[in-house]
């Protein structure tokens, strides 16, 4: 829970979050979470296990169900699919409430598979850099055959040699051979660079980017 805007609580945070609802939240809230998870639980026929397998790597497990959670949270609370319908009742909205499920679920693209057509040269897909950089232009050169399994890929250069770019054009040339995870190190650079390349991917898919 801690972890939904990016950001996990440290133990310290936790025990100040404890003391504060220990100390200011009215007594009937616990009640009604305990039953709001109970109608949940009943209402997906869902019974939690007696004894759950400790996972290899608990920490990888939180991150992952992490970031599911965020995923669900993202496509369940787009008004233009789940409107709010208090006057159905909870039984009535159930059927509308999977079968528009299956309807986000399918805009999102779980569905399909998608891949891009454009060619993985970097000119191609940066074509607005008139000059590219020799470490940008070095993506060109890597051999097919280093993509044939997973790498662990790393660029190191100084600021303002185009690393960013040079890393999404790599990832481009890894995703059309096999699965690709690409990770930004901090909130703010994620977000521009989010808004910079979500407008040029746009023109090769008309497919909303998330």
């Amino acid at each position: 829970m801690g972890g939904h805007h990016g950001r996990f609580s440290s133990p310290g945070d936790l025990i100040i979050a404890k003391s504060l609802l220990s100390r200011d939240e009215a007594s009937d809230w616990r009640g009604m979470r305990n039953d709001t998870a109970r109608i949940i639980l009943g209402t997906m026929n869902y019974s939690l296990p007696q004894c759950m397998p400790a996972p290899k790597n608990l920490s990888a497990a939180i991150m992952l169900i992490t970031g599911f959670t965020i995923l669900c949270d993202w496509l369940g609370s787009d008004e233009k699919y789940f409107p709010p319908a208090n006057q159905l009742g909870l039984d009535n909205y159930l059927p509308v409430c999977r079968q528009q499920a299956r309807k986000v679920v399918e805009w999102a693209g779980f569905t399909s598979k998608t891949f891009s057509t454009i060619s993985t040269k970097f000119e191609s897909i940066f074509s607005q850099l008139k000059n590219p950089r020799p470490i940008q232009e070095s993506i060109n050169a890597i051999p097919a055959e280093c993509f044939s399994a997973p790498i662990l890929a790393i660029i190191e250069a100084p600021t303002g040699e185009g690393k960013t770019e040079a890393a999404l054009a790599l990832s481009h040339r890894i995703a059309a051979a096999v699965k690709t995870v690409f990770v930004f190190p901090t909130h703010v650079g994620m977000n521009r660079r989010y808004f910079w390349h979500s407008a040029r991917f746009m023109t090769y898919s008309p497919r909303r980017w998330g």
